[in-house]
């Protein structure tokens, strides 16, 4: 250790006396994951710790991975010994060892019990999955049993719904089907995620000699990432190291993102003081990945998150410093745009300026909010040749919900396109009594055997199958005919109004409902936003043909680019380039409604009918921005458009408070969804 170069506060973290609990507040580019792994180290190589008793949580298995590796040379063969994982992966261990765990159920078993009660011979209670799913998980996140659960959801729901009978209405509805999704669930003998930190907890906190034993396993604690960690996987994670009280936690709250997914850093990082009063918060905020001016960009764009913050609060507030050699770097660039068109074009414009003059595709990340707003990019970048990856994720007509409204408007133009027909003719309309059309795979095989028989489309064949399907079954046909033929008329041709009327009559409900997407997994996925974008582009074409021969082309290129090499720029949403870093960084978007995000804005989605809690505000959006700067080494670009999807927009309020533009007006209005 004595090799690896530390500044005074590195030190100072790694070198804390064993015996007290500490929380350290990193700084992006200050070398956290370096601490953590050397503190590790430091335990062994000066305390004698047991590496098997050195608990280690990261927030995702590939960050477990790479403290690994970076260990591996460091503590050599000890690394193995280590309980080094994600908060599932230490509390799974517990309960196979404990001979507690099962297997975990899986999403298409969760789908079927719920549905099956959900199903009008039971509940009749047309919601979705996923909807009753996710509040089950959060119950479970606060150890509320089944059998508890219906006082529960009506203290949480009392205040989303519109009145106080709303709220016992799902209340009840909403315990009942947890009681029975646990009952289905221990017939099938299975577990889930929530399952592993709850059953866990419950025994820790419940079962002295469980909880004793278990302490007596684990002598030190380290946490990664604190700020994004659950009160639940915390409180877990305090007891085991308990009752010495050798935890050891890194995070920082200026990077919080994923509130929306549990994590509270009010708790687990401002709370610390009520966990640990003699504890010790330790800073790191010398900043070794980027210029001086990113830097103070990057102060500036979090400072508003401390404008009226408490004594507690302040105590965790870092100023970040660049490094003693750090260059001054350029200026940050901060350009506006009448749309996102020019916006886009002007910033592969710049990127393929930057390739010629020697930077490596690589070296670039392009980064925005939302995954809808990879289109404009991605059309460019394939039309200039410029090889790029989506980080984690899949490019814009790749994605399901896309792949569905196109097929759909693909049987508009053509109802003889029968891979189109294959992909949606299933989808039932809001008018339908029942959510899907009843056409299984067994009627399909039928359907496509009865086509090639006649040398004909499904769509005719289907025709011919009708007269001797059940009455039902032939009203399903006849809804789905009627829907074509209706948007083919009442669109004219126009393909935003033929999109529009797709999502109207049918499709956004069987998100909502029989594939029961709920806010949380729309606001994580960007599901509505993608829909809203291709409403948007097909409204740039002159009919539906000429859309259809574009997404043709850009699928033609996105083939071609798939075989080329690795070498490429990156495109992103912030979320997932958080502990990354690119030399350059073009962050795009930055407008009111897009960032900060309508829903941190308007407080959620205004659907009424399925009150959820909205987990996130301005604050976290201004983390988002947080994230976006520190991710830069060397050069920044961000930009805005004046247009987004057809309305005005301004610039974002965050650009005022980093000083990039003059006074920005705020206006606190809905968003209108572009095909009200």
């Amino acid at each position: 250790m004595s090799e690896v170069k530390l500044n005074g506060q590195q030190l100072a973290a790694v070198e804390a006396p064993a015996t007290n609990p500490v929380i350290v507040v990193a700084a992006p580019g200050s070398g956290k994951t370096a601490v953590l792994t050397l503190r590790v180290a430091h335990l062994i190589a000066e305390y004698d710790a047991d590496p098997g008793k050195i608990v280690v949580t990261t927030f995702t298995r590939r960050a477990a991975e790479e403290m690994k590796e970076r260990l591996q040379p460091l503590i050599g063969s000890a690394v193995d010994s280590l309980q080094i994982g994600t908060i599932h992966s230490v509390c799974l261990r517990i309960l196979r060892e404990e001979k507690l765990s099962k297997e975990v159920i899986s999403e298409y078993e969760q789908k079927k019990v719920i549905r099956e009660e959900l199903g009008y011979k039971r509940m009749n209670w047309d919601v979705g999955w996923r909807y009753p799913l996710g509040w089950i998980m959060k119950a479970k996140t606060a150890l509320v049993d089944a059998r508890d659960s219906q006082e529960w959801f009506f203290s949480k729901l009392v205040n989303l719904c519109g009145n106080r009978w709303q709220a016992i209405d799902l209340a009840q509805k909403l315990a009942r089907v947890y009681q029975m999704y646990e009952q289905e669930k221990k017939y099938l003998s299975r577990m889930d995620f929530a399952d592993m930190l709850m059953w866990t907890a419950q025994r820790l906190f419940r079962d002295k000699e469980f909880r004793e034993k278990w302490q007596r396993r684990v002598d030190y604690v380290l946490v990664d990432e604190a700020q994004d960690t659950s009160n639940l996987s915390y409180a877990i994670l305090r007891t085991l190291a308990a009752p010495e009280n050798r935890f050891f936690a890194v995070g920082d709250p200026d990077q919080e993102l994923f509130r929306w997914a549990g994590a509270d850093p009010e708790h687990n990082i401002f709370g610390f003081r009520e966990f640990y009063p003699d504890g010790q918060v330790l800073p790191l905020e010398v900043n070794h990945r980027s210029t001086q001016e990113i830097v103070r960009v990057s102060n500036l764009a979090i400072a508003g998150n401390y404008k009226e913050a408490t004594a507690t609060r302040l105590e965790f507030k870092k100023t970040v410093r660049p490094r003693t050699n750090a260059p001054e770097g350029m200026p940050v660039a901060i350009e506006g745009f009448a749309n996102v068109h020019e916006e886009a074009q002007s910033v592969v414009a710049k990127v393929q300026e930057m390739i010629e003059n020697g930077r490596e595709p690589q070296d670039i990340f392009v980064v925005y909010r939302v995954n809808s707003q990879s289109r404009e990019l991605e059309d460019e970048l394939l039309r200039n040749r410029i090889p790029y990856v989506i980080q984690g994720g899949l490019g814009f007509y790749d994605r399901k919900v896309i792949k569905d409204v196109i097929a759909y408007l693909s049987l508009v133009s053509d109802e003889n396109d029968d891979e189109s027909f294959q992909r949606v003719a299933n989808i039932a309309t809001v008018d339908f009594f029942r959510p899907t059309r009843g056409f299984g795979s067994r009627w399909m095989q039928e359907c496509s055997a009865l086509a090639k028989g006649h040398h004909e489309s499904m769509w005719k064949a289907m025709s011919r199958m009708k007269p001797r399907q059940p009455r039902w079954q032939q009203q399903a046909i006849d809804d789905l005919v009627n829907m074509v033929a209706d948007i083919r008329e009442q669109s004219g041709g126009n393909p935003q109004r033929a999109a529009g009327m797709i999502r109207q009559c049918c499709y956004d409900a069987y998100l909502l409902r029989t594939e029961g997407v709920d806010e949380s997994t729309a606001q994580e996925e960007g599901i509505f936003d993608n829909l809203d974008e291709l409403c948007y582009a097909v409204g740039q074409f002159k009919d539906i043909p000429e859309f259809l021969t574009h997404v043709d082309a850009i699928r033609r290129l996105q083939a071609q680019k798939d075989k080329e090499k690795v070498n490429a720029v990156v495109l992103s949403t912030i979320h997932r380039v958080k502990g990354l870093e690119r030399p350059i960084v073009f962050g795009v978007g930055l407008a009111e409604q897009i960032l900060p995000h309508k829903y941190a804005i308007n407080g959620g989605s205004g659907d009424e009918s399925l009150p959820v809690e909205n987990l996130s505000g301005v604050e976290d959006e201004r983390c988002a921005v947080f994230v976006l700067v520190s991710r830069a080494k060397e050069e920044l670009y961000l930009s805005y458009p004046l247009e987004y999807r057809n309305r005005p927009v301004g610039p974002s309020r965050f650009l005022e408070e980093m000083g990039l533009i003059d006074s920005v007006a705020v206006e606190e209005g809905e968003f209108v969804p572009l095909y009200a």
